[in-house]
């Protein structure tokens, strides 16, 4: 028997972005990766709105301590 492994731990930086929602919306059907946290930049009005079950964070440096990978679409 196989060993089971925990999923990647993902914080997705551009989480409101087109290529940010297309990842929130795919994660869900792929059971080896969560999406931890949802970020934006810092000072963004969109800080507290949700989307895909996440409420979006401005706080990188919290993400990461939780997070085994930053996937970045800010750009």
């Amino acid at each position: 028997m196989g060993e089971q492994r925990q999923p990647i731990k993902v914080a997705l930086l551009g989480a409101a972005g087109r290529m940010g929602q297309a990842v929130l919306a795919a994660a869900p059907s792929h059971p080896d990766v969560v999406v931890c946290a949802a970020l934006v930049r810092p000072g963004s009005e969109q800080i507290g709105w949700e989307s895909h079950g996440l409420r979006y964070s401005g706080d990188l440096d919290g993400a990461l301590a939780d997070a085994d990978v930053l996937l970045d679409f800010s750009l």
